[in-house]
């Protein structure tokens, strides 16, 4: 298993086809397998996958992978920005400010 970063970026390529649409994310192998014990064994277990060096994960979306890849290699991760709720709610204030719904004091 990888200890160092330098290991990581080392190791051999492993491509991940995510999401329904089956996008391609190319990862370094060591740093996923050191992030997930059902990756690693998936990644250098023997099976297909580990010999074709690619594997399909359809019940993740594109944007959570990616984070997770963040935190494999970073050891934390980015949340998406969420809106403000009243941003959430109104996110076109303008067409309720001209129409007259909304006053601005």
């Amino acid at each position: 298993m990888a200890s160092t970063f330098e290991d990581f970026i080392q190791s051999h390529q492993f491509t991940f086809f995510v999401g329904q649409e089956g996008t391609p994310i190319m990862v370094h192998a060591a740093a996923i397998a050191a992030a997930s014990q059902q990756l690693n064994a998936l990644i250098n277990g023997g099976m297909e996958e580990s010999k074709k060096r690619c594997a399909r994960i359809e019940d993740v979306t594109v944007d959570d992978f990616i984070r997770f890849c963040e935190y494999a290699y970073r050891g934390d991760y980015t949340s998406k920005r969420r809106p403000r709720r009243r941003e959430w709610l109104f996110p076109r204030q303008d067409l309720f400010w001209n129409q007259g719904y909304l006053s601005r004091s």
